[in-house]
């Protein structure tokens, strides 16, 4: 008596076929890759002044400008017009300097409100008494860099004019730097001045995680 062995043909098609409705049908016929969206997607964000009746900036140019932690912490400086109107001691026209600018929404509104209190930190330092009373404050000290600590969107640096007192024209310097560990609460001068060789200016800044 003979047995029958199936075909070695008839086993691979048989295999095939089973194969046919396990394997998913991407394998067999794979869709091009595609890159993530969210890896490379760039947004566009309002320039400040973008908002109708919100020109906190205005249309000068941005200087610096630096991004917390948080997403929500934006800092720039930009060139600002100082009204005439706002400062008695400023001559008619307003004069133009660079200033702080703090957006907490994403870059959605800025305000100076963190540039004044600095402002006020260095005239604490810088008016020199004269009689009956101080100098006027017709000059202003200039903002250039700013830089965010990356694990604490409170905690700032920014380089402005060396301290030079409230006299008639201000040098246009970058070489002091204030840091502010409350958001610009309360700024602290590092005096880096003081130690900076006379020909050297801050060209950069940056705070480490530490």
């Amino acid at each position: 008596m003979k047995t029958k062995y199936p075909s070695m043909f008839g086993i691979l098609a048989a295999f095939l076929l089973v194969l046919s409705f396990v394997v998913p049908s991407s394998l067999v016929a794979p869709s091009p890759v595609q890159a993530d969206p969210g890896i490379c997607k760039w947004d566009n964000l309002l320039a400040p002044g973008g908002l109708p009746l919100k020109n906190d900036v205005g249309t000068y140019a941005i200087h610096d400008m630096a991004v917390g932690g948080d997403g929500a912490t934006v800092l720039l400086t930009a060139r600002y017009l100082l009204p005439d109107n706002i400062v008695p001691t400023v001559p008619a026209g307003g004069v133009v300097y660079n200033a702080l600018f703090y957006s907490n929404n994403n870059g959605i509104s800025f305000t100076s409100t963190k540039w004044s209190s600095f402002a006020d930190r260095y005239w604490d330092i810088n008016t020199i008494p004269t009689a009956p009373a101080p100098a006027t404050r017709t000059q202003w000290p200039w903002a250039y860099l700013v830089a965010i600590a990356p694990d604490n969107p409170s905690f700032w640096a920014m380089v402005t004019d060396a301290n030079q007192g409230n006299i008639p024209i201000l040098v246009r310097s970058p070489r002091e730097v204030w840091v502010t560990a409350n958001a610009g609460g309360k700024w602290e001068c590092t005096n880096l001045n003081l130690i900076l060789p006379a020909p050297e200016f801050v060209r950069c800044i940056d705070i480490s995680v530490d």
